[in-house]
């Protein structure tokens, strides 16, 4: 019987200062106000070292906050563990579904203060302009490939529970042609615009110049494709180890009216569950 080792970390820093993070968000602001975009996910990097068995580190986050599309791979010199609850594409047979997510509130132990923070998020103007910015991306995505009138947003702004936070998903699906390849649906539609913005050749273009890493696999996508099944998630709260250290990518959209301040502590939060597998809550 193989015993695993208690996977442990410490935090040694982040890729930017605090006033290196609000100095891009204000010049993605100015973006968006001479109308080169609507909106940007910004991202930053916290850094660890760490030790033990990263399966335990996995086991772990999935008991603090479970999910529809962890995943947990094993690389050899390296392990990526995702612990995402969004969904980028799925396909069965001929019909594609992508859940968008943008939106978030954290979870409070007070059951009335926990109820305002849910309906909060459900009424809240900007996020709604902020998610359905990235529906309306996926509306276009999808209709490259799929039959002419079939794509269709059947559920917008539905809020999802989890343990640390809430947050605001939309429904985008449509009926893919006849004999599309996985690979024509994957080209079209990656990256994830959830984790880029709008539009999504101009975002990726400003995101490169001021984020100071490139992302790796964080914002990516993970999943399986067999025959005319496909599951993708977006590569959200989703840690990189590699040697003894390790690295986590935490972000959020920022559109025109987004204060940097606030938009610092929601990518914290979002941060919440896997600080807290790792120890460094």
């Amino acid at each position: 019987m193989q015993i695993r080792q208690h996977f442990a970390g410490k935090m040694t820093g982040y890729n930017q200062t605090k006033a290196a993070y609000f100095k891009n968000v204000r010049r993605v602001l100015d973006h968006i106000r001479a109308g080169d975009v609507y909106q940007i996910n910004y991202t930053q990097r916290i850094y660890f070292d760490c030790s033990g068995d990263p399966f335990d580190l996995y086991l772990r986050l999935k008991e603090i906050q479970p999910v529809s599309y962890a995943a947990f791979i094993n690389l050899g010199e390296g392990v990526v563990i995702s612990g995402s609850p969004e969904l980028f594409l799925r396909l069965k047979q001929d019909t594609i579904l992508s859940k968008p997510m943008k939106g978030t509130r954290g979870r409070s132990n007070q059951a009335r203060t926990d109820r305002r923070l849910r309906r909060e998020l459900k009424e809240s103007e900007k996020d709604q302009a902020e998610n359905v910015m990235i529906v309306d991306l996926m509306r276009n995505d999808l209709g490259r490939f799929c039959v002419y009138g079939s794509v269709k947003a059947p559920s917008l702004y539905v809020v999802e529970a989890y343990d640390t936070v809430y947050q605001m998903v939309s429904y985008v699906s449509g009926t893919i042609r006849s004999n599309t390849p996985v690979s024509d649906i994957i080209r079209a539609t990656f990256p994830p615009g959830s984790i880029t913005g709008a539009p999504k050749k101009r975002a990726m273009e400003i995101i490169y110049e001021l984020e100071p890493n490139q992302r790796g696999v964080y914002c990516g996508t993970i999943g399986y494709f067999f025959q005319d099944k496909m599951v993708l998630n977006v590569a959200i709260r989703t840690l990189e180890l590699w040697g003894g250290q390790g690295v986590l990518g935490i972000g959020g959209g920022i559109v025109a009216d987004s204060d940097p301040e606030l938009e610092y502590e929601e990518s914290i939060l979002k941060a919440k569950a896997s600080m807290m597998a790792l120890g460094m809550d």
